[in-house]
């Protein structure tokens, strides 16, 4: 795939999934114009309105008690969002 993405074989793509989770830094997928990687994010549920705000409550009152969030902090350094954002960490 890669190849004919490159040869311009496939006209482009939108990936979520890769053999390897998380997708290597150096993978030339992230800097190929004609490729767009996306988070997973599958869909919601019949709660899922709920379960946002509990998570984002838990985090608001934890990061105004003490500056950081509790639930899903995502670690920059790993890669995915930085890359996804187009973003340097320091």
């Amino acid at each position: 795939m890669k190849t004919a993405l490159k040869n311009h074989q496939l006209s482009g793509a939108v990936l979520n999934v890769f053999d390897q989770e998380l997708l290597d830094k150096e993978s030339i997928l992230w800097d190929m114009p004609n490729v767009l990687i996306t988070p997973h994010i599958s869909g919601g549920f019949s709660t899922y309105n709920e379960a946002a705000f509990s998570i984002f409550y838990k985090n608001l009152q934890s990061y105004l008690a003490a500056g950081t969030v509790s639930v899903n902090q995502v670690d920059l350094n790993r890669g995915l969002l930085n890359r996804i954002l187009n973003i340097q960490v320091a």
